[in-house]
């Protein structure tokens, strides 16, 4: 999908190219899905590519009867559903890589079990490699919440997707640097994926890790003129789970990315893997610090603080960088969600954005939950409910509308 200007993805894809389209497969990875699987399959048996030349591949775990049954009488000729095969780690990789094994598509596309993609996203991206060189091997689509909702994380979740992905990656995408791809609506060139090795499966956040072995591979990522929309977690228990196994396997990325700081130096210098290298860590460094900081602030603010600010440059220091980092935080944040609320063509609530303070340390809780979960159980997955949320029989028209603006 297009945004408004300033905030909408560089290239909107055109028509797809004469002459047969690529055979596509589509990638499902689901796990007791029961509750959204007639929504999913009305929404992929909407996709506008040829029957003959697409596949839809829902991978499911073999003990998980319930959302096969329910699938089952629900697919077209072109879907099928695939069992993955018992093992371990049981995570979302490892039946990704399991269903590129048996697809036959020359692009692959990815979607998680709440999506509802725009129905000419697979042509428009069939039609986005046919221009671009090989060595662009990922497009990212825009991610949008669909939904309305009265609670605070929802909300905040809200803001955070459509100043990320209609606003920050499309930016990103616009000067040829690499970023970190979204979760879901993912278009892989197969060669590609294949040349990398595919998805590590036991990575509980395979999208950070394979943004990362595609940058240090050398291939570049873009992002797509098309929305995916999706489901909110609607409570802190759900967005914190999800939020501590987004956070884990960043560190698990970052962790296997600097075990070998040689290779990846001789990397960083042929590539522009350093600029994703450097917004991961910034990312974890700043969620880490942000409560440190906040305090220091406080402390100081309150007056209960000994710091000595006009006799040690040490205390100026602390409190120049406390003072930095939180207002960058807020700041950024801010600027995102407003623009991209923009974007989808609202205006946010003031209360969200007075909120942000609090989300920002919920993240930090998160991250200190994820370092644990790490040490504890690191291929561990905290799968996320769906199908919970009142939302919208038919897909929001501000898509289409800001798309035509582009």
């Amino acid at each position: 999908m297009a945004g408004a200007s300033g905030c909408r993805s560089r290239f909107p894809a055109r028509p797809g190219p004469s002459g047969p389209l690529p055979v596509y497969s589509v990638l499902v990875p689901l796990y007791r899905e029961v509750r959204v699987a007639p929504v999913l399959a009305a929404a992929l048996g909407a996709l506008e590519y040829p029957r003959g030349r697409l596949e839809i591949l829902f991978l499911l775990e073999a003990d998980d009867h319930e959302t096969r049954s329910a699938l089952a009488p629900l697919l077209s000729t072109h879907m099928r559903i695939v069992i993955v095969p018992p093992g371990e780690p049981r995570t979302k990789p490892r039946a990704l890589c399991h269903g590129l094994a048996v697809a036959r598509g020359e692009l692959i596309a990815v979607y998680d079990g709440e999506d509802r993609p725009e129905p000419d996203q697979l042509r428009l991206a069939s039609a986005r490699f046919a221009e671009l060189p090989d060595r662009v091997a990922a497009l990212q689509a825009h991610l949008a919440v669909d939904h309305a909702s009265h609670r605070v994380f929802a909300r905040q979740f809200r803001l955070e997707y459509a100043g990320l992905f209609d606003c920050l990656l499309p930016w990103l995408s616009s000067r040829g640097w690499p970023f970190p791809l979204g979760g879901t609506s993912n278009h892989f060139r197969r060669g590609a994926l294949e040349a990398v090795g595919g998805w590590d499966p036991f990575n509980v956040t395979e999208d950070a890790d394979l943004s990362m072995r595609l940058s240090r591979a050398g291939y570049g990522m873009q992002t797509l003129a098309s929305t995916t929309f999706e489901e909110a977690p609607l409570d802190w228990r759900a967005w914190h789970a999800q939020r501590t196994r987004w956070l884990k396997g960043w560190l698990q990325t970052l962790l296997v990315n600097l075990r070998d700081p040689v290779v990846l130096a001789g990397q960083m210098r042929k590539t522009r893997v350093a600029l994703l290298l450097i917004y991961l860590v910034g990312m974890v460094v700043t969620l880490a610090a942000h409560p440190v900081f906040l305090l220091v602030l406080m402390a100081y603010g309150s007056g209960i603080s000994p710091i000595p600010l006009n006799t040690s440059w040490q205390a100026n220091a602390t409190l120049s960088l406390a003072g930095t980092s939180v207002g960058l935080a807020y700041g950024s944040m801010t600027v995102l969600a407003f623009a991209g609320a923009r974007t989808r063509g609202h205006w946010p609530p003031v209360l969200d954005l007075i909120v942000i303070p609090l989300y920002w340390l919920m993240q930090s809780v998160a991250f200190y939950a994820a370092v644990v979960d790490l040490v504890r159980r690191p291929h561990s997955w905290s799968k996320t409910e769906h199908g919970l949320a009142r939302r919208p029989k038919r897909l929001p028209n501000v898509a289409r509308r800001t798309r035509r603006r582009a």
